[in-house]
């Protein structure tokens, strides 16, 4: 399949899928930029062209493809057209260096959405990213998903070791969203995000797929205090159950009342 490049602009743009050169001419706010071969993103983003003026007010970038290179990462943070970028979605896989590049160059600055969502990336990346990234502070969406699914080898899935990293991180006070689909986090790595004091402003949390039981889902009646603000869980998408008593939903939406937790699983009746 051909380069292809999907816009949400003022008009509905035109391409020529034989160089992707964009030939409308209203200005973009996001983009996304899908199957593009790894190591060619310069081809489809120029540094200045005629064309450069149609990218000084991008926003959001979302990049979906089977693998993208570290010089794809490289060709990405110096381009002086991406300073506002608030919104990076990346459905692909990513190696090390492109993660460094991500959490320390200071294009991605203003970011407030990070969505890693294809899940070759790896538990040593996420690592890298909450120890070194300063923009971490600023996000109020995080998605960390599909390790289970996309990951390498088994011991680069998101499992309770990050799940601790990240519940201990201090960097996370803005946040309002936070995807932690299809890992392998367990009861442990449950028990440590529903112990940490580090979330005042989380809406929603996102947990399904993982393998945690009953003790994962309980921890959450014991802290609530730990979660002023949080308004939803989602504990399993699937059609099988992960807890064997269901009286545990209700212990912990007991404990966060009177405020109303919607938690969603399912495998509970409507």
């Amino acid at each position: 399949m051909g380069i292809c490049l999907d816009f949400d602009s003022l008009k509905e743009p035109q391409f020529n899928e034989d160089n992707a050169q964009i030939i409308t001419q209203s200005p973009l706010k996001k983009i996304t930029l899908r199957d593009f071969p790894a190591g060619r993103l310069g081809e489809i983003l120029p540094e200045e062209s005629p064309q450069t003026p149609l990218f000084q007010h991008l926003t959001h970038v979302t990049l979906e493809a089977y693998e993208v290179a570290d010089e794809d990462i490289l060709w990405l943070v110096h381009l002086p057209y991406l300073q506002k970028l608030t919104y990076l979605k990346l459905d692909t896989r990513l190696g090390s260096i492109g993660a460094w590049l991500i959490a320390k160059d200071p294009t991605f600055k203003n970011l407030t959405q990070l969505h890693f969502c294809e899940g070759g990336y790896g538990k040593k990346v996420v690592l890298q990213l909450i120890s070194e990234s300063a923009f971490l502070q600023n996000l109020t969406h995080l998605t960390l998903a599909a390790t289970r699914a996309y990951a390498r080898e088994d011991e680069d899935e998101i499992d309770d070791e990050v799940a601790e990293e990240i519940a201990q991180s201090t960097k996370f006070g803005k946040l309002e969203v936070l995807d932690l689909n299809l890992n392998h986090i367990k009861d442990v790595g449950l028990e440590h995000i529903a112990s940490s004091k580090n979330f005042p402003n989380l809406m929603t949390l996102n947990v399904s797929w993982n393998e945690f039981g009953d003790a994962g889902v309980l921890a959450f009646s014991k802290h609530p205090d730990f979660f002023p603000n949080l308004k939803k869980i989602i504990f399993n998408e699937s059609d099988e159950p992960i807890i064997k008593n269901k009286e545990i939903y209700e212990a912990v939406r007991k404990a966060f009342q009177p405020r109303q937790l919607e938690i969603i699983d399912s495998t509970l009746p409507d």
